[in-house]
């Protein structure tokens, strides 16, 4: 062989075995970054432990944790921010039908403004009630809704009133929060469902499919005693 030839060769051989370890190496690389990958989505789903219990089983802990992504996506391809937002509509809409239906009970005149004698006049003379139950009642509306104070309710105040205690802002959508962290803008029913296995296959180390009494005791410790105060982003592992 000539010397041009065998250097070429030796080249091609050269470059052929260095491309041979490149792609060893970029194997290994993408192999440890699925890896990775798989364990910060366990561990950053660790909120979805919340409400585990001992002998829950796999096929009991996935469902508990799709319902909520079930609930909300509408169209069906997965949850994203269009689902949370609609829901939150909803909720306003339901919470603001609930307070027109607490004070215009006793729009006995029908001009849609409730007065403290209205409020007083609606209550039922047969039903016994405590001493000064009327007046309480009466308080009670007068100081939520009559923002002016000048003794009538109408349906501006109605509709502009806060609120105390939502149930949905305070949990449901928190969770939904939490669920699209998992997925970025979106998270679908098949994503979640795999997420949801993984997780309950990390803390079932006996491998049976059940939480037993040790396994749940692990998992509390795991997610400590301040978990349910945490806000979306910020569960452990996040």
């Amino acid at each position: 062989m000539k010397p041009d030839a065998f250097r070429w060769a030796l080249a091609g051989a050269g470059g052929a075995v260095l491309c041979m370890v490149i792609g060893a190496m970029a194997c290994a690389q993408i192999s440890h970054l699925s890896m990775t990958l798989t364990r910060l989505s366990v561990s950053s789903a660790d909120f979805l432990f919340e409400n585990i219990t001992q002998g829950q089983t796999r096929e009991g802990f996935v469902m508990s944790v799709m319902s909520p992504l079930r609930r909300a996506d509408r169209s069906g391809d997965g949850l994203d921010r269009t689902d949370i937002a609609y829901l939150a509509q909803q909720e306003a809409a339901q919470r603001r039908a609930q307070r027109f239906m607490e004070v215009l009970r006793y729009d006995l005149n029908g001009d849609l403004r409730v007065t403290r004698a209205e409020i007083e006049t609606a209550q039922p003379s047969y039903a016994r009630r405590p001493a000064g139950y009327v007046q309480t009642m009466a308080d009670r509306l007068m100081d939520r809704y009559d923002q002016n104070h000048h003794g009538v309710i109408d349906i501006h105040e109605i509709v502009t009133a806060q609120d105390t205690g939502n149930y949905w802002e305070d949990h449901e959508r928190t969770r939904l929060e939490q669920l699209l962290s998992l997925g970025g803008n979106r998270l679908t029913a098949a994503a979640l469902e795999r997420i949801a296995e993984k997780s309950f296959d990390s803390v079932d180390t006996d491998h049976n499919g059940t939480i037993s009494e040790d396994e749940y005791k692990a998992v509390r410790a795991r997610i400590g005693p301040d978990f349910r105060r945490q806000s979306p982003g910020h569960a452990i592992g996040m």
